[in-house]
């Protein structure tokens, strides 16, 4: 009996560095259901529309912004981040007028105004499928950490998003509408992030309090 259990306690010694290392290789990311989760690469978290020169100084005028064009404007101001974008014939400026910490949490406002075209329908385009009539598919791109933030949820990936819903409501030339999401917020040295909006593209470097 004492022979067996000192081969027991010496296999045990001899495999317990094996199992260490192997749970050392596996990695666990953060899923969506309103919490972060890494993204490969600064490339790929940006938005697929092309991208200006930011200047952090006042707000540009927008009847010289051209369609995929972005500008900053500072903290505090009406609007902090705007760019012009274009969905099926729509052209569409997008205003963010706050991004802000509150303790863990932040929040994100902006308001998407027709500017020319016949109309425009929000839809599902800011949302995770075609029936997700929210916007819970606009997220905040953290480069510095290589992080995505997803819309907070109530219970997980299948709960209700903290943002606000949308409908198939027709928007007419000169017509606006505003929305608003919550995430969980950035490390504080995290000043500026990028945004996502869906199918409709997105901003960047879009200063946060």
């Amino acid at each position: 009996m004492k022979q067996n259990r000192t081969r027991r306690a010496l296999a045990l010694a001899v495999a317990a560095p094996a199992l260490a290392a192997v749970l050392a290789g596996c990695g666990i990311g953060q899923g969506a259901g309103g919490g972060e989760e890494r993204v490969q690469s600064q490339k790929a978290a940006a938005p697929t529309q092309p991208e200006s020169t930011q200047e952090p100084t006042q707000p540009q005028d927008q009847s010289t912004t051209q369609p995929g064009q972005n500008t900053t404007a500072a903290q505090g101001e009406s609007v902090i981040a705007t760019r012009k974008l274009n969905d099926h014939g729509a052209v569409l400026r997008v205003d963010v007028t706050e991004l802000r910490r509150d303790g863990k949490m932040a929040t994100l406002s902006w308001n998407i105004t027709v500017e020319s075209g016949k109309y425009w329908v929000a839809g599902t385009t800011m949302g995770t499928h075609n029936t997700d009539f929210t916007v819970a598919n606009v997220s905040l791109i953290d480069t510095q950490n290589s992080k995505r933030y997803r819309v907070a949820r109530s219970q997980g990936e299948e709960g209700t998003c903290a943002c606000t819903k949308t409908d198939p409501t027709t928007v007419q030339q000169g017509g606006s509408l505003s929305f608003q999401a919550t995430y969980a917020a950035p490390p504080p040295e995290v000043t500026k992030v990028n945004i996502t909006l869906g199918e409709l593209g997105g901003l960047t470097g879009v200063p946060i309090s």
